[in-house]
């Protein structure tokens, strides 16, 4: 295998020329991947399938459902851009909260107090977070078990590859997305901080954790294969060997480098990726290579032993770190690096430059994960492909600021040090983009207006004056002053008597003090 190319330091692409700003801003980033497209498939697809209940629900005289759940399908109207747009960042910003139950953020205590009323309204939410849905249930793939979620992977998937360019150095691992409800391919991994699960298989960059490619784990791997992706050659590879080969589908060339765990390292594929001028550098388990029996092992620590196939085009690395560990590369042969100066008493060995190029670029996938899950949503989720929504949420929130970190760090000078973007700042500047434009809109609102001209301020007492509703004949807090409709001044209360009387009443109004 030749020379790696050094890494680029800007690898944004633009292949369809979009406007994109020089100076972009992190929403700007972030809607490269949640597009205005998908916002409307979104809403589009909620509606939909709001609807389809309603209707089977009218149908159906003799159903069983409660009270509420009637109620709440006859109060949904059809839900726009905006609205997806404000639950999704409610998603986003509870996972800097720590309120125990959702229904508290809108609490009026003390200790539960936050903003989340001045952003949609409780109720509204709650709704839209019951009905919001990715698919049509009407039009079901039987044979996909991802259904529900299939249209949302495919489009962030394409998405993630036609705007980054990809890197030399690149990883494998799997990663769980948090799930403890019911569903047939649920997994308990016990090595990893989340135990149980949705297992995701991803390939990120192993410099900056940009994730190329998701591919969530269904129970059966070969079902999430296009019919395409694989080659002829290796179509009697083993289930795991093709799973390699589709998430490096386009990462072959260029003198790239993959690295993996033993789970998915073998001879067969290193040979392969050899055949396509790729690199390949993992951990290896001892029941897939033949060891010569007499061959000479590394018994004490800091001890290697290196093997060379006939070929000369891999090499098989065994170094004693308290425990045998294979390795095989097909980079180069390695060579022994010198160990550093003794600075305590502790004895420092040198080590084959393979096992340190494998320490740095294996953890890809580790900080992507760990980033994605920094402020993941924190309240219990009883849908398993809802789960799996908000996780590709914060994927794409990740990718988004390792490309706006790079827009920040373009025009550094040799020798200059990189900015640091702190990705709070950046997250929580995305969810404000997705509430801002809309709160403003909110305070001109007729709804807004209503609240404020409702008080009466006394002249003399400078109090306000609340007085009785003549339709519920109580006097409560959101009790108005006097609506004007035509020559009537009516006392009503806001929002529920006054609703119901403009409603009922095709009279034009106006406000009056």
């Amino acid at each position: 295998m030749g020379e790696r190319p050094p890494n680029k330091t800007f690898r944004f692409k633009n292949p369809d020329n979009i406007p994109f700003p020089s100076d972009p801003t992190p929403y700007d980033c972030f809607s490269l991947f949640f597009t205005d497209h998908l916002w409307k498939y979104i809403a589009d697809q909620t509606n939909l399938y709001a609807n389809q209940k309603r209707k089977v629900l009218n149908n159906n005289k003799n159903n069983n459902k409660k009270i509420s759940n009637i109620a709440k399908l006859n109060a949904w109207r059809d839900i726009t851009i905006n609205d997806i747009k404000l639950v999704n960042a409610i998603y986003l910003w509870s996972g800097m909260l720590s309120n125990a139950q959702m229904e508290d953020n809108w609490s009026k205590r003390l200790l539960f107090q936050t903003n989340y009323g001045l952003v949609i309204k409780r109720t509204k939410f709650a709704m839209i977070n019951c009905f919001l849905h990715l698919n049509d249930n009407e039009k079901p793939d039987k044979t996909d078990k991802l259904f529900k979620i299939r249209p949302v992977i495919a489009y962030l998937n394409n998405k993630f590859m036609k705007y980054y360019e990809i890197g030399n150095s690149l990883s494998i691992d799997e990663g769980m997305i948090k799930f403890n409800g019911l569903v047939s391919f649920k997994q308990y991994i016990k090595i990893k901080p989340v135990k149980y699960g949705v297992k995701a298989f991803l390939i990120a960059d192993s410099n900056n954790y940009y994730c190329h490619k998701i591919l969530i784990y269904s129970g059966n791997i070969k079902n999430e294969f296009a019919k395409n992706s694989i080659p002829e050659e290796c179509k009697d590879f083993s289930v795991t060997e093709q799973l390699v080969l589709y998430l490096c589908n386009e990462v072959f060339g260029n003198n790239r480098i993959v690295y993996m765990d033993n789970y998915y390292t073998t001879v067969r594929l290193a040979k392969y990726f050899t055949s396509k001028n790729t690199g390949l550098i993992g951990t290896i388990r001892k029941n897939r290579i033949k060891i010569d029996k007499n061959s000479p092992l590394p018994e004490k620590h800091g001890q290697y032993t290196f093997f060379i196939n006939q070929e000369k085009d891999m090499t098989l690395v065994i170094y004693n770190d308290k425990s045998l560990v294979y390795m095989l590369s097909n980079v180069e042969i390695p060579k022994i690096l010198e160990p550093k100066k003794k600075t305590s008493t502790r004895r420092v060995y040198g080590k084959p430059n393979c096992i340190l190029d494998y320490n740095m670029g294996a953890r890809g996938v580790d900080f992507c994960n760990r980033r994605t899950t920094k402020y993941r949503y924190s309240h219990k989720i009883f849908k398993w492909w809802k789960a799996c929504y908000l996780h590709l949420l914060h994927l794409a929130v990740s990718n988004a600021y390792t490309i706006y970190s790079e827009f920040k760090n373009k025009d550094l000078k040799e020798g200059e040090k990189p900015k640091r973007i702190d990705y709070k700042e950046f997250y929580c500047s995305i969810v404000e983009s997705l509430i801002g434009n809309i709160q403003q809109k909110k305070k001109n609102s007729t709804q807004s207006k209503i609240l404020h001209l409702f008080e009466f301020i006394d002249p003399v007492k400078k109090t306000t004056v609340r007085r009785k509703c003549k339709m519920c004949e109580k006097k409560t807090t959101w009790q108005c002053d006097t609506c004007s409709f035509g020559d009537n001044i009516v006392p009503l209360c806001i929002p529920y008597c006054f609703r119901a009387y403009h409603q009922s009443s095709d009279t034009s109004f106006d406000f009056k003090y």
